[in-house]
């Protein structure tokens, strides 16, 4: 069964919040949610909602946190991640279909976490048979910032809000990737993010990854075309 983009739900974003709240009323039973979160603190949630599993973490001055979940009813509503104290946060979520009931996330890395100015975003490298690879990248900076293109990469949300000042991105190959080492660097539409960061995540199909009747893709070691 291949796997499929559902849909991006927008969370909190905020200057100042105890709480990292998305509302996944739209979504479905069975759906796999991934849900970043970024905040300017290094302090874990002291509340994180029931069955979700932390897949990647940055710890650092500016922190991000990725969970997943396959929903289930009790699911539908709003999920809320809290903290002791108010700091600058923002969530954002995405939805997929036709994942592995049981394992839903075969594998997942973290980019290099950056800090001065700079214009890109590394989301890591990982090698996989799975076709539908997700990226995520958060950015914080005092400008609007937006993501370039990336060949091969289909971008589901490109978020900005001057709230918390800062950026989400979620991006993925759209059932394309042709399998090997995939290793993906975003670019910003200027170079004046004080933190990035990024991480890359394989979704495991249901009953296997299956290949389109018909796809032609090249690969390199920093991207697909």
């Amino acid at each position: 069964m291949a796997v499929e983009f559902s849909r991006y739900v927008d969370g909190t974003a905020a200057a100042s919040s105890t709480t990292a709240a998305v509302d996944l009323s739209a979504c479905s039973a069975g759906d796999l949610a991934l849900l970043l979160i970024s905040r300017l603190a290094d302090v874990n949630p002291s509340s994180v909602p029931a069955g979700w599993t932390l897949a990647e973490k940055f710890a650092l001055y500016f922190s991000s946190w990725l969970y997943y979940k396959v929903l289930e009813e009790d699911d539908i509503g709003t999920v809320t991640w809290t903290w002791a104290a108010s700091k600058p946060t923002m969530a954002t979520a995405a939805a997929y279909t036709g994942h592995d009931a049981d394992t839903p996330i075969e594998d997942s890395v973290q980019g290099v976490f950056a800090q001065g100015d700079g214009d890109t975003i590394d989301c890591g490298s990982l090698a996989t048979d799975q076709l539908l690879l997700v990226a995520f990248g958060a950015c914080y900076s005092n400008s609007v910032l937006a993501v370039n293109a990336l060949g091969g990469w289909t971008e589901r949300r490109d978020r900005w809000d001057t709230g918390p000042d800062r950026l989400h991105l979620i991006a993925d190959t759209n059932g394309g990737w042709g399998g090997g080492a995939c290793a993906p660097d975003f670019t910003l539409t200027a170079s004046y993010a004080s933190y990035r960061d990024g991480c890359l995540v394989a979704i495991k199909a249901a009953g296997g990854p299956t290949p389109p009747a018909s796809t032609a893709i090249m690969t390199t070691n920093r991207g697909i075309w």
